[in-house]
């Protein structure tokens, strides 16, 4: 179903300030009996207002962030866990 959802491109009009990038696993569904296939994605969170997710794609997570408006402070947070 979200193959087949045609998605309209998210371009922002104000510089991005604040920014937040996660990523993990998820599992997709396989035909019973059959071994679990998992797939790495990576989430971000622009300004608590944006949010969008990548999968199997970072190099156009980074083309996408890129092309964005940028302001001269951006704010990144990184936690260890």
């Amino acid at each position: 179903m979200v193959g087949r959802h045609e998605w309209e491109e998210v371009s922002l009009k104000e510089p991005i300030r604040e920014i937040s990038l996660d990523g993990g696993m998820v599992r997709l569904r396989t035909p019973q009996g059959q071994v679990s296939e998992w797939r790495e994605y990576k989430a971000l969170n622009i300004q608590g207002q944006v949010k969008m997710g990548f999968f199997k794609d970072n190099e156009g997570l980074w083309s996408w962030i890129n092309g964005q408006p940028l302001s001269e402070k951006l704010a990144c947070a990184r936690r260890r866990t």
